[in-house]
């Protein structure tokens, strides 16, 4: 089954006022199936738990994304039989489309539920402020600052679940890599989301780096209009798709730290993508990013298991970064499970 029914109407109402085109909402809404079986299975391991602390009133902090995102949250809210309320602030008009679509193809979602759209920066409707004032568990997605906000302004009885800022990056061998693979993660949604990789790091010769550098450029041709459509759309510069405008790449010698600063660059679909020799340089580069990385493509097996890397939370083939699971844990859980009990975690 589909998070939401897929309908021409429905992608064509989304593209028309939010900024992916049409066939990423498709491509959305295709990548959202997932088996009742694995949502029963939480839902019983949620039950379970839910006499330590069940949710009563829920809010929901959206943040700018990738499509759905807001949309899985409510739907996994929406399955808790002791809540009386949610009340969903989405950060798109497009977002809270596909979230009013998913709640109304959904007849096993249970309890009333309310949608809000303005500016964070704007003033704030009067039945919002109430909702936050009243919830019991506020779930918050966004940058960090936004999750601390709330942290400081709850109340004693409140539960804030927060999700601030991560980024993921790529760590793969040259040999064998499929160039489609990488600039797949790159391309699709154009660098939104904390899924999206905000780099590359390359392992391998000089000639196979170079080689695969005309790999990716090839790929780069056949999306040309994919891009060019988008970056017409958002009002951005054309990058240059036919030229190496679209690869910053190189050779680095990790040297130093790497923080979260150096990944902090809307990528906007173009790669980054660079050459590195040593895999234990790289790991200790990496160390001022520990607990910021959400994802890392790879392929090999045994990065994973590395302890620099405990903190990671997802790892998972070049290619496929931008589709998780269903259930894929933020920070250690799944959303249905924290929107039943925080007890054990603290924010």
């Amino acid at each position: 089954m589909k998070m939401v029914e897929e309908s021409d109407e429905l992608i064509r109402a989304c593209s028309d006022v939010g900024r992916f085109l049409e066939e990423d909402y498709r491509r959305a809404i295709n990548d959202s199936e997932f088996s009742s079986g694995e949502l029963h299975n939480s839902i019983l391991r949620r039950d379970q738990m839910q006499k330590t602390w069940a949710p009563t009133r829920i809010v929901i902090v959206g943040a700018r994304s990738v499509p759905l995102v807001t949309a899985r949250a409510v739907s996994l809210a929406g399955q808790n039989k002791c809540c009386q309320s949610i009340h969903v602030k989405c950060p798109s008009l497009d977002e809270e489309l596909l979230v009013r679509s998913m709640w109304g193809d959904n007849q096993f979602l249970q309890p009333p539920l309310s949608t809000f759209v303005f500016d964070s920066g704007g003033e704030a409707p009067q039945e919002w402020l109430d909702a936050v004032e009243d919830a019991s568990h506020i779930v918050v997605y966004g940058s960090s600052e936004t999750v601390e906000h709330f942290n400081l302004n709850k109340k004693p009885w409140q539960k804030v679940i927060g999700f601030g800022s991560k980024f993921s990056i790529g760590i793969a061998k040259i040999e064998g890599l499929s160039a489609r693979a990488v600039v797949d993660d790159f391309v699709q949604y154009y660098g939104s989301g904390c899924l999206s990789p905000r780099r590359y790091y390359l392992m391998g010769s000089e000639g196979q780096y170079n080689d695969f550098l005309d790999e990716m450029g090839e790929e780069y041709n056949s999306r040309e209009d994919q891009l060019v459509r988008y970056w017409t759309k958002n009002k951005m510069p054309m990058l240059g798709v036919r030229t190496k405008n679209v690869l910053q790449s190189g050779y680095r010698d990790i040297h130093r730290s790497l923080l979260e600063e150096d990944f902090s660059d809307d990528l906007n679909g173009t790669a980054d993508v660079c050459r590195v020799d040593l895999t234990y340089r790289l790991l200790e580069g990496l160390t001022g990013t520990r607990g910021l990385i959400s994802t890392i493509a790879t392929n090999s097996s045994s990065l994973q298991y590395a302890h620099d890397f405990s903190s990671v939370v997802r790892f998972c083939q070049p290619g496929e970064m931008q589709s998780p699971r269903i259930m894929w844990t933020h920070d250690g859980e799944d959303e249905l499970t924290v929107t039943s009990t925080r007890r054990e975690m603290s924010i």
